[in-house]
């Protein structure tokens, strides 16, 4: 969402288009319809005027594009596989993705440029991405939970910096049952830790 204007933006698998709209549906424009396979996450960046999306189509990538669909260009394209969700650390001026081909959280500039792996290679299947502060949240398909990495520190180094430390946890995975339709009022599950994750730090 684009906090700025008050404009929504999303992409759409089926149709293979992004679009924009207001709030409340109003003023619906399409931005881009070429060239895209199967995009998924979007993130817009109002104050630096680009939008990001990945897209996990025959060629897995990372594009980003002026928020009016201009200044379209590709920033990550190898090495990814399933690129899904997108988040912007706007004060370090990076873009994070997690990849659930790849198993891994990876940041770059926000011209994808000085490109890092955060976790890599460790995690089932990373699907959805926020940040909040110094933390990052994930999703994971497998685990059906919510995971963070409580030591996102706000200016890392390059790769050959990397150090391990803990500080990865599940916040929580619920249980789905096959018969789920139940007669009577549903009770969702307690919430379950199931594991616990590690990531990669860098030192100052």
């Amino acid at each position: 969402m684009d906090w700025v204007t008050s404009k929504l933006y999303w992409t759409d698998a089926g149709t293979n288009r992004i679009e924009v709209a207001n709030l409340d549906g109003s003023m619906r424009s399409l931005l881009i319809w070429d060239g895209l396979d199967r995009p998924r996450d979007i993130v817009v960046d109002p104050v630096g005027g680009f939008m990001y999306w990945t897209d996990w189509g025959q060629t897995p990538k990372i594009e980003r594009a002026g928020m009016d669909g201009t200044q379209r260009s590709v920033i990550v394209i190898s090495n990814l596989t399933w690129p899904n969700g997108l988040a912007i650390d706007h004060e370090g001026e990076r873009l994070y993705w997690a990849d659930g081909g790849t198993k891994a959280i990876e940041y770059a500039t926000l011209d994808g440029k000085n490109r890092t792996i955060l976790i890599g290679a460790e995690l089932p299947h990373p699907f959805g991405l926020a940040l909040y502060e110094n933390q990052i949240f994930w999703s994971d398909w497998d685990t059906a939970g919510i995971h963070r990495c409580a030591n996102l520190l706000p200016n890392l180094r390059p790769m050959h910096q990397v150090s391990a430390f803990p500080g990865c946890q599940l916040l929580f995975a619920r249980q789905f049952e096959s018969n789920a339709l139940k007669s009577g009022p549903y009770i969702p599950p307690e919430p379950r830790v199931i594991g616990v994750a590690r990531c990669r730090g860098f030192r100052r």
